[in-house]
C-alpha cells in the first residue's frame, strides 16, 4: 500500500489526489479529511523526503570540493616525490 502510495503520488501530474479516485457518495466531512490526507502526502514525501535527497548530493559534492582542494594545497605546498615543505626548499 505504501509503496503503491508513492509510486502513483510522485508519477501522477497532480499527486496522490489525481491516483485516488473520489467516491460517489460521501459525507459532509469526507472531502476534509482527503485534503488533510493530500496535504500530509505532499509534505512528507515531496518536500522532505526530496530534501533529504538534495541535500545528500549537495554534501558530497561539498566533500568532494573539499578534498580538491586538499590536493591542489598539498601539490603547492610540498614535494610530490620526498613530501618535504616547500619552506625547506626556500632555505
Amino acid at each position: 500500500c505504501l509503496v503503491t502510495s508513492v509510486r502513483r503520488g510522485l508519477l501522477t501530474g497532480g499527486g496522490l489526489g489525481d491516483a485516488v479516485p473520489l467516491p460517489h457518495i460521501y459525507e459532509f466531512r469526507d472531502p476534509g479529511i482527503r485534503a488533510a490526507f493530500d496535504v500530509s502526502f505532499f509534505i512528507i514525501i515531496v518536500i522532505i523526503g526530496l530534501n533529504v535527497v538534495f541535500g545528500i548530493i549537495v554534501d558530497t559534492f561539498s566533500e568532494l570540493r573539499n578534498e580538491k582542494q586538499q590536493i591542489e594545497e598539498a601539490m603547492t605546498s610540498e614535494c610530490f616525490i620526498c613530501s618535504r615543505k616547500a619552506y625547506e626548499f626556500d632555505r
